[in-house]
């Protein structure tokens, strides 16, 4: 019996890993809470300016053109996220 409850318990125990949700949210999907957390890393781990520091290349690039450039990967990442979440809103 212990080894059934430590199986399930593993499964149970696999589902945090961050990305899958854990909980059953009024208005969202799974698939959009899921969406919702890689558009966010994505506007985090995807701009400009994140790459020029990871890399150490930052002072390459004068601050208003990266400024430029981080304001317009935002826009793209907000059209992205618009079309893939529109959908009909309920009375």
């Amino acid at each position: 019996m212990a080894a059934i409850g430590t199986s399930h318990l593993r499964r149970r125990l696999a589902r945090f890993d961050g990305y899958t949700p854990t909980f059953s949210h009024p208005n969202l999907t799974s698939d959009e809470l899921r969406f919702l957390l890689g558009a966010a890393y994505s506007r985090f781990y995807v701009r400009p300016s994140f790459v020029a520091n990871y890399l150490g290349v930052r002072g390459f690039c004068p601050t208003d053109l990266m400024r430029q450039l981080d304001r317009h990967v935002s826009r793209h990442h907000r059209r992205l996220e618009t079309a893939r979440m529109s959908r009909p809103v309920a009375p």
